[in-house]
């Protein structure tokens, strides 16, 4: 996964109190399902370029990509 490390602080823009960031599945053929903490927020195939996440809630958050062969990566990072 790319777009979000693991333990990453993600400030959001003073003018607009969001902050947007691009995350993309790397190395699987599949469809990508994306959980924001346990919430589906969207989904991707191999040819897309990302998805773009708006993160809007200060706090700790868990981010999971779960492919349809069942493999999945989860990171875990704070908004300010």
């Amino acid at each position: 996964m790319t777009g979000i490390d693991n333990g990453s602080i993600i400030r959001a823009t003073p003018e607009r109190r969001t902050a947007v960031v691009r995350v993309q599945a790397l190395g699987t053929p599949d469809n990508v399902t994306w959980l924001l903490d346990g919430r589906l927020v969207g989904s991707t195939d191999a040819r897309s370029t990302g998805l773009r996440l708006t993160l809007d809630q200060a706090g700790d958050h868990a981010l999971t990509a779960l492919d349809a062969a069942g493999r999945y990566e989860r990171v875990v990072f704070s908004v300010l």
